[in-house]
């Protein structure tokens, strides 16, 4: 299931790419970076709560697909979420779905240490949530500067708690889901820059994006996912004469 969260969050990410491809100026792309902060920020604390709390069963299955539904949502506003009106408000309203999700999810935890832990991050997630809502109605600079301070809240929270003690680490987890959300977005890109390409006249600058694309997801891949080199061992002269017929 976490592979289908995953593919519904880079489609959310990969829709700021139009608001960038639409203003290209310092203020647009800041707007995409508290954007894509946000929606980062919610996406981590997703993998958190799948490893405290992995989706075996069916009542935590069916609140990650609300929280799927609430990131959709917002992968549906994001293009017109700059701008007040209904756009803004829709991804408002599934940014706070997807942040109360998360806060009752993890109310299940059976660590009490854990659950100590994420009662007090909550309360900062569920005020940033309300902070969005509240800029998607001003619109403006106030939305603008009201994100910013969800945005700031959320990454300042872990900080001003200190380390969230209590919490049983997976490490295998968090490195699996990174490097899905490496391999969805790499494919997504391709398939993206497929479809776009269709229609276009078939000249060298289309063969040279169609050369490029590959060769940089391959790259991205190759960094990522590279394992240590492991070289087989030579026998020393010593032991080969040794055992020489």
């Amino acid at each position: 299931m976490e592979p289908f969260f995953d593919l519904v969050f880079v489609v959310t990410a990969t829709q700021l790419t139009e608001v960038l491809g639409e203003d290209t100026s310092f203020g647009g792309a800041a707007w995409a970076v508290v954007v894509f902060g946000l929606i980062r920020w919610m996406f981590n604390a997703y993998v958190w709560l799948t490893n405290e709390l992995p989706p075996c069963t069916d009542r935590r299955r069916m609140l990650l697909f609300t929280s799927m539904v609430g990131f959709l949502v917002m992968a549906l506003a994001i293009p017109r979420a700059l701008e007040q009106g209904a756009e803004a408000n829709v991804f408002a309203a599934g940014y706070a779905l997807v942040a109360l999700v998360h806060a009752g999810l993890f109310s299940r935890t059976s660590s009490a240490a854990a659950s100590r832990a994420i009662l007090r991050l909550a309360p900062f997630n569920l005020t940033s949530a309300a902070l969005v809502l509240l800029g998607a109605f001003l619109g403006g600079t106030a939305q603008f500067l009201l994100w910013t301070a969800a945005l700031l809240i959320e990454a300042l929270a872990p900080r001003l708690h200190g380390r969230l003690a209590g919490f049983t680490i997976r490490p295998e987890h968090f490195v699996e889901r990174h490097g899905l959300i490496m391999i969805i977005a790499s494919g997504e890109s391709l398939i993206a820059i497929a479809i776009g390409a269709s229609g276009m006249p078939f000249d060298f600058s289309l063969v040279a994006t169609a050369v490029l694309t590959p060769v940089v997801a391959a790259r991205l891949w190759w960094i990522h996912f590279r394992p240590d080199v492991v070289r087989p061992r030579r026998p020393s002269p010593v032991s080969a004469t040794r055992h020489a017929p």
